[in-house]
């Protein structure tokens, strides 16, 4: 009799837990992509709305209020139980995504923002518990979906694992530097760090270790003049903003000088305040300038193809942008830094 009962006790213990995980994934399954509300009541579209658009706006974001989520029932119970507090950007600044999520930088928020594309979900870090942010600029995330950021005023660059949890802190052993713009090579397995003040470029490896460095001040090409940000052609050539040289200079995969183009001034394709850099999957290079209000994009020699944006804070126009990146399905996000939010946009017939 009692091994009759505890195979009964067994059997409906077994059937419970089949009933439970049917209705949780049936509750699960019913969740549905969040909404980005503030889109454009008419189309916002580069060169102009009623041609074929190369560039439309898809919408704007700021904070959790700008996103309607559908996390299903469970979802919503955990949201009722644990409560979900207002998320949003104070001055957003470097960008980029890994899978479905979006890491932003924020130095007025002394925080980087995690937010998934998928769920809509937006989270905050503010870095390790005796290493808090102060100025976090730059962002970039490896393939196993590790970030890396630059805080600019503590001199070092923070890791954190894929859920945003800190991992620790690494630098340039003895150098006082003042990190900003980073990116990570992925087929050369590094990360490439500029230090804005010192005029130079760092290279470390996945873990942090210090290779080398390479760069001086100076207005020759192969030197800098504060730069800022960097990005990667697709044949491994290192794009440089030279911000106070007013260009955009060239590296080979070797990290040797192989050109530059732009020039100080208010014309179309010149540059006053150069601050980010991305690159599409034609290799189209898009330069944000933080006093024109821009994103200036320009072909694979540095002709100008096309200007993006004016000053302003309608959907469409920027105000002091900083931080710009696009993504494998050539999307573009700009932080829109002046107006506390960032703009997602869409690639469409840009020229090679």
């Amino acid at each position: 009799m009692v091994a009759r009962r505890t195979f009964r006790n067994r059997r409906r213990g077994a059937i419970a837990v089949a009933v439970w995980t049917a209705a949780w994934w049936t509750l699960t399954a019913c969740m549905a992509p969040p909404e980005f509300i503030r889109r454009p009541a008419q189309p916002v579209a580069w060169p102009s709305p009623d041609a074929r658009p190369r560039i439309e706006l898809e919408f704007a974001y700021g904070g959790s209020r700008d996103v309607e989520r559908h996390p299903g029932v469970i979802g919503w119970l955990a949201e009722v139980i644990a409560g979900e507090e207002e998320a949003h950007f104070v001055s957003p600044g470097g960008l980029a995504r890994s899978g479905d999520v979006l890491w932003i930088t924020d130095p007025g928020g002394a925080c980087v923002h995690r937010l998934s594309l998928a769920t809509g979900e937006h989270r905050i870090v503010l870095g390790l518990a005796e290493q808090p942010f102060l100025t976090p600029v730059g962002v970039a995330v490896a393939p196993d979906g590790r970030a890396f950021v630059t805080d600019a005023a503590r001199a070092v660059i923070t890791m954190l694992d894929a859920s945003g949890r800190a991992l620790r802190c690494f630098g340039v052993p003895g150098i006082a530097m003042r990190p900003t713009g980073i990116c990570f090579d992925e087929h050369r397995a590094r990360l490439l760090v500029l230090d804005t003040v010192g005029c130079k470029l760092h290279v470390f490896d996945p873990e942090g270790n210090w290779l080398r460095a390479a760069g001086e001040r100076g207005t020759e090409i192969g030197q800098f003049n504060y730069p800022t940000n960097l990005a990667l052609a697709s044949d491994g050539r290192v794009l440089i903003v030279d911000s106070l040289n007013f260009r955009i200079q060239v590296l080979s995969p070797e990290l040797e000088p192989v050109g530059a183009f732009g020039r100080v001034g208010r014309g179309p394709g010149d540059f006053s305040n150069p601050k980010g850099i991305a690159v599409d999957s034609r290799d189209n290079i898009y330069v944000v300038d933080s006093m024109f209000d821009n994103v200036q994009i320009f072909d694979g020699e540095g002709r100008l193809l096309l200007a993006v944006a004016t000053t302003g804070q309608d959907l469409g126009q920027l105000y002091l942008p900083t931080g710009i990146h696009i993504d494998g399905f050539d999307r573009l996000y700009v932080s829109d830094s002046g107006n506390s939010r960032i703009q997602v946009m869409r690639l469409e017939d840009i020229a090679r």
